[in-house]
């Protein structure tokens, strides 16, 4: 198995025990907003799913001297590989 699989295996049992929440949202403890907040996906893979992270890093590279200029992440990862 790769180390790709074993995170996305991973990430799919995180989404399941998001479900044992629904026992705190039917009683009142836990709002169904919060239960729908933690149920996207916090563990995105990916350039597409990371573009925010990946634009600030970038921005602090260019801010701290590192990097001539903010560099877009298409700039920085092969097209190829993105999807």
């Amino acid at each position: 198995m790769s180390i790709f699989n074993a995170f996305t295996e991973s990430r799919n049992i995180a989404k399941i025990s998001t479900k044992a929440l629904d026992p705190f949202v039917e009683t009142g403890y836990l709002e169904p907003e919060t239960q729908e907040l933690l149920s996207n996906d916090l563990f995105g893979y990916g350039i597409d799913s990371e573009q925010l992270v990946l634009r600030t890093f970038s921005q602090y590279c260019y801010e701290q001297g590192y990097t001539s200029h903010v560099l877009p992440p298409d700039e920085v990862f092969s097209f190829t590989n993105w999807r």
